[in-house]
C-alpha cells in the first residue's frame, strides 16, 4: 500500500459514522491499521465500543484527500514522524491534521496565547509583545486565528514562527478579515492546521474542539483577556486536563474581559506581568523533559549520577533585561566574522545544550556530563553561544540560558 492510499484509508475510517477520536484509536489497536479495520468492519458488520459503524464512502475520502493536496495542503497522520508528539499525548488526539505551511513547526517547543475577541488595546499589546518575546527565545506561538488577542498573538510571532489552529477547513479562512493574516502566516514560514475537511465552513461545535488542539500542541497556555463564560477559558480547561502550565494576565476587576483571567489566578494559574514570567517556566519544563529523556536511555550508574544532580539543582537567579535578539542574518555574519565553523553537527549540539539549560544555573562540568560528549566538543560551542548571547556565564563557571526580549 502506497502512502497516499494509507492516508485515504485513515480519512475514510475517521469520517465514518459513529467514529470519533477514541473509537478510531480502538479500531487501530484492534485491527492494526485503518485499511484492515475498514475491511473487517465492512465484511463482518462489527461494532466498536458498542456502536454500529457505517463506513464512509471511499470516493468521498479520496475527494477530501485530493482536494487538500491540490490546494497545497499536507495531510499528517498519527503514525507519521512529523505528527506532533505533544498532541499525541492527549486522550482524544485527532488521527490526522491538514496543514499549510511549515509542517516541521508541529514538533517545535510551543506556547498557546488566546483571549477575548473584543480585546482591549492594552490586551492586544500584551499578547503581541509576549508572542514576540516567545519567538526570540525559540518558542512557537499557537493560537486560533480569531479576532482580538489571537490576531495580535499571530502578528507578534510572524517573524519567528506561529501556528494557527482553525475551527474550519484550511481552505475556508474564518473570520474573513483574517484571510490576509493567514496568507502572511504561510508566507512567513508559519503554519495553519485543521482536523476538518479542507473546504469545511466553521461550525459552533468546532471552536471548542479546536481549543483542545491548541492546548495539546503547547507546553503552556496563556490567557490574556477572557470573561467568565469566554470560549478562551475552554483552552485553559483543556490545558489543565492535558497537564499543561496555565498562565493568566491579571486585569482590572471592573473590566468584564478580566473576570475569567482573574478567576484563573484565584485558582492557581501562573501570574503573568512580563514575558519572563512565562519563559522561565517554559524553559524549566524543557530542561526537565530533556533530562528525563536522557536518563531513560542511560545505564543505571549514569542514572544515579544524574538523579543526584537533579536533586541538587540550584535555585533560579534573577534575569536582567537585555537587548533585543539579533536577527538571523546578523548571527550568521557574526559567525563568519569570528571564523566560527558552523554545520549541521554543531547545530545538533547547540540544540542539545540549549535543551539542558534554563534560567536555573548549572556548572559547565555538569552540562558536559549531561551531554555525554567530550569537553573538547562542548566548550567551543559554549563560547560561541555566549558570544551570540544565547547563554550567560556567571560566577563559578555557572551557565544559564539567556532570556531575550523586546523593550516595551
Amino acid at each position: 500500500m502506497n502512502h497516499h492510499t494509507h492516508l485515504i484509508s485513515i480519512i475514510q475510517l475517521f469520517r465514518s459514522k459513529n467514529v470519533g477520536c477514541l473509537t478510531f484509536q480502538k479500531a487501530i489497536r484492534q485491527f492494526g491499521s485503518a485499511d484492515k479495520a475498514i475491511s473487517e468492519i465492512s465484511r463482518d458488520n462489527c461494532a466498536l465500543q458498542g456502536k454500529k459503524i457505517d463506513i464512509y464512502p471511499r470516493n468521498l475520502a479520496e475527494q477530501e484527500f485530493y482536494d487538500g493536496i491540490k490546494s497545497g495542503a499536507s495531510c499528517v497522520a498519527f503514525d507519521d514522524a512529523l505528527f506532533p508528539k505533544m498532541l499525541s499525548e492527549i486522550y482524544d488526539c485527532p488521527p490526522f491534521l491538514w496543514g499549510k505551511g511549515n509542517i516541521s513547526l508541529l514538533n517545535k517547543d510551543s506556547c498557546a496565547i488566546v483571549g477575548a475577541r473584543n480585546a482591549s488595546v492594552g490586551g492586544r499589546k500584551i499578547a503581541y509583545t509576549l508572542a514576540k518575546n516567545l519567538g526570540i527565545n525559540h518558542f512557537i506561538t499557537v493560537s486560533g486565528l480569531a479576532n482580538g488577542i489571537d490576531t495580535a498573538s499571530h502578528q507578534g510571532s510572524l517573524e519567528h514562527g506561529t501556528i494557527a489552529v482553525m475551527a474550519s477547513g484550511i481552505n475556508h479562512i474564518y473570520p474573513n478579515e483574517n484571510k490576509a493574516l493567514a496568507t502572511d502566516i504561510i508566507n512567513h514560514n508559519g503554519l495553519i492546521i485543521s482536523e476538518a475537511p479542507p473546504n469545511t465552513p466553521p461550525q459552533a461545535n468546532m471552536f471548542i474542539r479546536r481549543n483542545r488542539i491548541i492546548s495539546g500542541l503547547s507546553l503552556g497556555v496563556v490567557i490574556v483577556e477572557a470573561g467568565y463564560k469566554s470560549g478562551s477559558l475552554s483552552t485553559a480547561e483543556f490545558g489543565i486536563e492535558h497537564n499543561r502550565e496555565i498562565f493568566a494576565v491579571p486585569g482590572n476587576p471592573l473590566d468584564s474581559r478580566s473576570a475569567g483571567t482573574n478567576n484563573l489566578l484565584r485558582n492557581g494559574a501562573n501570574w503573568v506581568e512580563k514575558s519572563e514570567d512565562v519563559i522561565c517556566i517554559l524553559q524549566g519544563i524543557i530542561q526537565k523533559r530533556a533530562i528525563k529523556s536522557t536518563i531513560e536511555f542511560q545505564s543505571h550508574e549514569t542514572n544515579t549520577v544524574k538523579q543526584i544532580f537533579l536533586n541538587n539543582m540550584p535555585k533560579a537567579i534573577h534575569v536582567d533585561p537585555i537587548l533585543p535578539y539579533p536577527e538571523k542574518q546578523d548571527r550568521i555574519s557574526n559567525k563568519n566574522k569570528d571564523n566560527i565553523k558552523h554545520d549541521s553537527a554543531v547545530d545538533n549540539i547547540e540544540t542539545l545544550i540549549l535543551g539542558f539549560l534554563s534560567t536555573s544555573p548549572i556548572s559547565s562540568d555538569d552540562l558536559i556530563r549531561l551531554c555525554q560528549m567530550p569537553a573538547s566538543k562542548i566548550l567551543p560551542i559554549l563560547t560561541e553561544l555566549e558570544i551570540l548571547g544565547d547563554i550567560t556565564r556567571h560566577h563559578g563557571n555557572m551557565l544559564t540560558k539567556t532570556i531575550k526580549k523586546l523593550a516595551l
